[in-house]
């Protein structure tokens, strides 16, 4: 469906198609989940709250805009992830054989994006990470941030496939790793090439943590073995070919500055920088939301300034903050200023209710899971790393970007790690719980 997606942005045809087909997934992953669930109550619970959460968040939004159908997508989008968690939850709390199904689908998906990635270079049709500068293998995929959560997440679900399945467990997670990591070291991204060295050491660490309670045992040395590669080649790697991009634009920008002062004033540097954002709201409002800073690297972060337009937009709309602005009012002027930070998007989309509802349901699958560890310590495989090590991932790109929590391509495999997280746990727990 990235795929499908991708060829109708570039080929200028509607996305209907896509989004149609992945809201069709979501409902058949939930109509099966259902179905297998021995107990319906995290189902109902789920549903009733999302649905309650909907009416409420239109109830309040529509007394400043009109209720949208695009407000509406963008809501579904971020009920992908709990939808998805408790319907593999389920599913992999009925059949057993479900857990090692997930991970060579999850295995099979990489391998297919690394052969995307692939075939786009060789057949000199990437359209790059950063297209503008020329540098990064993104592969036929649309959303940089996306993609490279999408990779970091699926990266230790196939270490783990082939620590658990291979029949030579060692040259399997070689081969995994190092394909797993260039794909990371390509793509070019800071937090892809961070992933590399994240996952790395949290499968070795959990194999010296656990290496006495298992029987199928892989050395940990090998987990090491990509990214050192990684750190020897850091001065060559496409990530910091774009840094010094980065570097270079923003000594230009700072001549910029100089040069508009020097000509006029304080309010001539914002409207340069920030037109539509003090077109909407004024001067003396953004002059004073930004502490009166005439800094060049604040004045052009974007996603500060994205932020700002949301909190003056919040500022003016006080009854939306417990359940969040629409999604059409974050566009003013042609340039759209919905947040480039998950977290932040949650909030100011969904308000406080909906931060806090997100949060305590992955508390509520995180949360078992370390509880579990803690109790029955060598009751973890490299399964439940992988998982582990996918949601750590998952929340640090949320963080730090817009490409998890409300893109479903994404935050399926957050959903899944927390999935695994909580399957795990249900195993040493007989006690009531959110699925029972």
């Amino acid at each position: 469906m990235d795929l499908l997606s991708y060829f109708l942005i570039v080929t200028n045809r509607s996305s209907a198609i896509s989004s149609a087909l992945r809201l069709c997934v979501l409902a058949a992953t939930a109509a099966v989940g259902f179905t297998a669930a021995r107990q319906k109550r995290a189902f109902y619970v789920t549903f009733c709250a999302l649905a309650v959460f909907a009416l409420l968040h239109f109830a309040f939004s529509s007394v400043y805009a009109a209720p949208s159908a695009a407000d509406a997508v963008n809501l579904v989008r971020i009920f992908s992830l709990p939808v998805t968690a408790v319907s593999f939850a389920a599913l992999i709390d009925a059949d057993k054989r479900t857990l090692p199904a997930v991970f060579g689908a999850v295995t099979a998906a990489l391998a297919v994006i690394i052969a995307v990635m692939l075939a786009s270079t060789l057949t000199g049709t990437d359209p790059h990470t950063y297209p503008g500068k020329m540098i990064g293998t993104l592969g036929w995929f649309s959303g940089t941030n996306s993609q490279s959560a999408i990779i970091s997440m699926a990266f230790p679900f196939a270490l783990a496939y082939a620590s658990e399945r291979s029949k030579k467990p060692t040259l399997a997670v070689l081969a995994v790793s190092m394909l797993g990591s260039a794909a990371l070291f390509f793509l070019a991204t800071r937090l892809a090439y961070a992933a590399i060295f994240g996952v790395a050491f949290s499968f070795f660490i959990g194999e010296l943590v656990f290496r006495g309670c298992r029987k199928r045992i892989v050395s940990p040395a090998i987990f090491l073995v990509a990214p050192v590669l990684a750190a020897v080649l850091f001065w060559l790697s496409p990530m910091m070919s774009n840094r010094q991009k980065v570097d270079e634009n923003a000594a230009i920008k700072e001549s910029i500055t100089e040069s508009v002062l020097m000509h006029g004033n304080a309010e001539d540097l914002y409207r340069h920088y920030l037109r539509a954002l003090t077109d909407r709201f004024g001067f003396d409002a953004v002059f004073a939301a930004y502490g009166e800073t005439l800094d060049t690297s604040v004045l052009t972060d974007s996603r500060l300034a994205k932020i700002t337009y949301s909190r003056l937009l919040m500022s003016e709309r006080p009854m939306c903050r417990a359940f969040g602005l629409d999604l059409p009012s974050m566009t003013f002027g042609g340039t759209n200023f919905d947040a480039e930070n998950d977290f932040h998007g949650i909030y100011f989309l969904c308000g406080s209710v909906g931060l806090i509802l997100l949060l305590a349901f992955a508390l509520a699958f995180a949360f078992p899971f370390a509880r579990a560890v803690l109790k029955h310590p060598c009751g973890i495989d490299h399964y439940q790393i992988a998982a582990f090590a996918a949601l750590a991932c998952g929340v640090v790109h949320a963080y730090f970007t817009a490409g998890v929590l409300r893109r479903p391509n994404a935050s399926f495999y957050l959903a899944v790690a927390l999935a695994v997280l909580y399957a795990h746990s249900q195993k040493h727990s007989h006690s009531k719980d959110f699925l029972n």
